[in-house]
């Protein structure tokens, strides 16, 4: 385990011991507010981002340790919002803090963002976790925490996973049809011992053209499970750890396959649609816009 992966856990433990004391860690920066970002669909949006860490209280006595990160105008407080919420599930064998480059660029782009932490980082044995995180994060911003208080909207959702995440995020979007309106499929398939043919919503599936792990066509094939309006997008390069930060030797190993493009360019295309989607959950008509026509897509994303 790499010393930054440990530092973050044990902010999350911490954040579990202090919870029982009134108080908590303080917030880390992971990106700092910048007005001069112009925010391009694809890019990080002029928000800045602070972890915030936290135990949120889910069923009876039960706490979940959880990694909130929020919009910031001046990279010390969050925001005044109040923000959309986003569920960031993470994939299996990977922790969050793998997904903090993720969560920041939801953060910049005004979205305030909840991923709970999951013994032995598979979120597939704690499937529950995903809607109640989300629902305590509610909770706390009608308390007085802070840092949540006031911050979170009371509309719909978006729940986004990679990998073994996705499956588990899709239980969120087939769980809350009111509560989470949006799904973003990374690199991933829905759950296949759930009912995901809800007809509200929008969902985002999104391959990897040199992904390792998962084909584009069973990318493909999963999407099929939808009745909601649903996006099928191919990235031109992207492998599937490529959409977390420092992949293991095990990782690469275990994909086998190896990326023509920068890490950071095959992310910004992999997001131009992630921002579509947010700009749909918003209600901007853009976004559909940007989901509905390929033509308008940005280069390296494509149709499959």
């Amino acid at each position: 385990m790499s010393s930054a992966s440990s530092r973050w856990r044990l902010a999350a433990l911490a954040a579990l011991v202090f919870a029982g004391f009134g108080c908590a860690p303080p917030p880390t920066l992971l990106l700092p507010h910048d007005d001069a970002r112009i925010g391009a669909p694809g890019d990080d949006g002029s928000w800045g981002a602070l972890l915030v860490p936290r135990a949120l209280r889910v069923r009876g006595d039960r706490a979940v340790a959880v990694d909130i990160v929020a919009p910031t105008e001046d990279d010390v407080t969050v925001a005044r919002g109040p923000f959309p919420p986003a569920l960031l599930v993470q994939g299996g064998a990977v922790t969050v803090e793998r997904y903090h480059w993720l969560a920041a660029h939801l953060a910049s782009r005004g979205v305030i963002v909840v991923a709970p932490h999951h013994a032995l980082d598979l979120a597939f044995f704690s499937q529950g976790d995903g809607l109640d995180t989300l629902g305590a994060l509610r909770r706390a911003a009608r308390g007085n925490d802070p840092y949540l208080q006031g911050r979170v909207e009371d509309g719909p959702a978006l729940a986004i996973g990679h990998s073994l995440g996705g499956v588990v995020a899709s239980n969120a979007f087939a769980g809350d049809e009111a509560g989470v309106t949006h799904l973003v499929l990374l690199s991933s398939v829905p759950n296949p011992g759930v009912d995901v043919t809800r007809a509200s919503g929008r969902v985002l599936s999104v391959a990897g053209q040199n992904d390792g792990l998962i084909s584009v066509d069973e990318v493909k094939e999963g999407a099929r499970e939808f009745r909601a309006m649903t996006t099928v997008a191919v990235v031109e390069g992207l492998t599937h750890f490529q959409l977390t930060d420092d992949p293991t030797e095990e990782n690469l190993e275990r994909e086998g396959t190896t990326s023509p493009i920068a890490t950071a360019l095959a992310r910004s295309r992999a997001l131009f649609l992630v921002d579509a989607m947010l700009l749909d959950l918003n209600g901007d008509a853009v976004g559909a816009t940007l989901l509905d026509d390929p033509q308008v897509w940005v280069e390296g994303v494509m149709q499959p």
